[in-house]
């Protein structure tokens, strides 16, 4: 499933409030694809380091679980289209330019 998917997902699939046991067992298996899809991921593999036991509504599992998503799914890295970085030490963007 795409990422733009998952808040609807999440509301038709779970009963809120929902335990992670739940979540694991009725979706953990579900994976949501990255830009690559090479790089996509299952819903049990970001529940692993949330040390949360049960989400209130869909909204915050939505939450957590896209805090979780590996940098595969963020677009351009240290990307800005507003001016160069004021620090020279900051990351940069030095193969990507916009016109």
């Amino acid at each position: 499933m795409e990422r733009t998917e998952l808040p609807a997902f999440l509301e038709s699939r779970l009963d809120f409030p929902v335990g992670v046991d739940a979540v694991r067992a009725e979706i953990g298996t579900v994976e949501i694809e990255a830009p690559d899809s090479a790089d996509s991921v299952t819903i049990d593999s970001l529940l692993e380091d949330l040390g949360e036991d049960s989400y209130e509504s869909a909204a915050m599992l939505d939450r957590m679980l896209s805090g979780q998503l590996p940098d595969e799914f963020v677009g351009r890295k240290f990307y800005d289209d507003r001016g160069p970085n004021v620090d020279e030490d900051s990351p940069r963007d030095t193969e990507n330019q916009s016109f």
